[in-house]
């Protein structure tokens, strides 16, 4: 059983669940973001929420111990045990990407996804299914990004990931992300990487070509895997 309930801390309402399937286990203080003396819970989750990174918690009263951490460890078996040892989820930092919602979590970039696919090339029709999960098509905004992406899709059996950017008239040409930002990242095969190699379109990713960028059309014949990312 999981209990919920509310604690007045440096945030007006923060909500704890309290993850009684981890209660007597600990992880090692070396996977923690942070390791503090506190005799209080509310101290604690304090600490927690003033740190961006902090995702759950691990407090002993009797050890007056709090271990931070940026993982959720919801559904893990710890590797040591302990009494006294109780497991702390910060409900706001996970009500975006929350782990029985079908989205995976991705700390490193602060990445909230799912892949979904593979369907016919329709970006009408992808944007509204992301929509309706509450998302948008995937940003690819840096090289980092674009490698874990290549990675996470490695293992499927399609040509191409569908994902957001267009070639706006609007903005002289440039390629926007559906807010009109111009792209600050590009990863054409050609020289020129401010323009596809031919014609305009929405954007798609190459797997089956070193990840490279072309430019996709709606097409009954063509499809695509798409990520859908809550920001």
């Amino acid at each position: 059983m999981i209990l919920i309930f509310v604690l007045k801390t440096v945030e007006p309402r923060a909500f704890l669940f309290e993850n009684n399937l981890l209660n007597e286990f600990r992880f090692d203080s070396k996977n923690a973001l942070l390791d503090i003396h506190t005799k209080s819970l509310a101290l604690c989750s304090s600490a927690c929420l003033l740190n961006d990174r902090c995702a759950s918690f691990f407090f002993n009263a009797n050890r007056t111990k709090c271990l931070l951490h940026a993982f959720l460890y919801l559904n893990l078996t710890a590797p040591e045990t302990g009494p006294g040892w109780r497991h702390y989820v910060i409900e706001d930092r996970i009500r975006r990407c929350p782990p029985w919602d079908d989205f995976i979590y991705h700390e490193p970039l602060h990445l909230c996804y799912n892949i979904n696919g593979p369907i016919r090339t329709d970006f009408d029709v992808l944007k509204l299914k992301c929509r309706s999960f509450g998302a948008e098509l995937i940003r690819v905004d840096s090289e980092e990004k674009q490698q874990y992406i290549v990675v996470a899709t490695s293992n499927l059996s399609t040509g191409h990931v569908c994902m957001q950017g267009t070639d706006n008239i609007d903005a002289n040409g440039a390629w926007t992300f559906d807010d009109g930002t111009v792209m600050p990242f590009l990863n054409w095969k050609q020289l020129n990487r401010n323009q596809p190699l031919s014609g305009k379109g929405n954007l798609g990713m190459d797997i089956n070509n070193g990840a490279y960028w072309v430019a996709l059309y709606k097409q009954v014949n063509n499809s695509c895997i798409f990520v859908c990312e809550r920001r």
